[in-house]
């Protein structure tokens, strides 16, 4: 093969990489703009419908089981996740932030949910730990606030007005920008 037969399939080589690599860049910047949007958007099927918010059944790092009651008089964000989940991952320093600034205002609840083995409440914690995360975490051993409130998929957060009501529920991870306007909804 000559010189110049190589350069050019060299070039021809990069410029389709470059090409593809720019089709991707713009490709993902649009999903990304997409996601945004539609992560405001309700997922119950209800739409705005509010309903009284089921109970929960936690423990806390002390040991102390609790229940909802133990949390109401202020509007309240419960978010189920896992130490091993990627966009679970992805949003805790969003709520770490955003529960620093709001903490005096607003209930967060952040339920590891605890199945024995993938994830424990060692692991929960340890991760919150070496993440320097001030979050309160709490612990669903049984799975009972899960099923209480119907969570398929984490991360889920539902966000409950001082009344009790539930207001909204969103699966997926939350931005920082679109948490604070779904606690807009609960003040």
């Amino acid at each position: 093969m000559s010189k110049n037969l190589k350069i050019l399939v060299s070039l021809v080589i990069i410029l389709t990489f470059g090409a593809f690599m720019s089709a991707a860049y713009i490709s993902y910047i649009n999903l990304n703009k997409s996601y945004e949007a539609n992560e405001l958007q309700t997922d119950s099927a209800s739409g705005n419908n509010q309903y009284i918010a089921p109970d929960i059944l936690v423990k806390d790092q002390q040991g102390n089981l609790l229940n909802l009651d133990d949390f109401k008089g202020k509007p309240i964000v419960i978010n189920f996740w896992a130490s091993w989940c990627g966009p679970c991952q992805s949003e805790m320093p969003n709520f770490n932030e955003v529960y620093l600034k709001e903490k005096d205002n607003i209930e967060f609840i952040m339920v590891a949910l605890i199945d024995g083995s993938k994830e424990t409440e060692s692991s929960a914690s340890k991760f919150i730990s070496s993440k320097g995360y001030s979050l309160p975490i709490y612990f669903d051993q049984k799975n009972t606030s899960q099923k209480n409130y119907a969570v398929s998929s984490i991360p889920t957060t539902v966000f409950i007005n001082k009344d009790g009501m539930v207001v909204d529920t969103f699966t997926g991870a939350l931005s920082k920008n679109n948490l604070e306007k779904k606690l807009d909804q609960i003040r």
